[in-house]
């Protein structure tokens, strides 16, 4: 017998590291838009792919998308600064807290 599944809704969440010039995306998309393609973001599923290049069309900003294994991976990576931003589920953001900041919710969906 098959037997129904549900899918957990959670927050989507575009972060940015703690140290990030960033603090709103209003901030981010004139960076983006000041400087086409310098800008750089994660993302691990297609999912969050498809999200984030919506997002950046949203925005008229071109960035660069770079794949990680998980979501995780990449938190190091944005702490760092290495990555400009990324979203992600607002669980695996607080992975990285207080490391990490939260520009807006994206989706309150599931992915």
């Amino acid at each position: 017998d098959l037997v129904p599944v549900r899918l957990q809704a959670v927050p989507i969440v575009l972060t940015v590291s703690g140290n990030s010039p960033y603090r709103t995306v209003a901030e981010l998309k004139a960076a983006g838009q000041a400087n086409p393609g310098k800008l750089n973001w994660s993302y691990s599923t297609s999912g969050y792919q498809v999200m984030t290049v919506a997002l950046n069309a949203q925005l008229k900003i071109k960035a660069e998308g770079v794949a990680y294994k998980s979501t995780t991976a990449a938190v190091p990576d944005l702490i760092a600064g290495t990555l400009d931003y990324a979203l992600m589920a607002l669980e695996s953001m607080q992975s990285g807290a207080p490391c990490l900041r939260a520009c807006t919710v994206v989706s309150n969906d599931a992915c």
